[in-house]
């Protein structure tokens, strides 16, 4: 599984968590 720190980069320091909370499937377009 991806992680969200491997594509999203935060403009401000925060922890890496928020970065990779996400579902990739929810980015991706696909029907859930």
């Amino acid at each position: 599984m991806i992680q969200g720190s491997e594509i999203r980069r935060a403009d401000f320091p925060i922890e890496q968590l928020l970065l990779d909370r996400w579902s990739p499937r929810a980015m991706s377009g696909e029907a859930i």
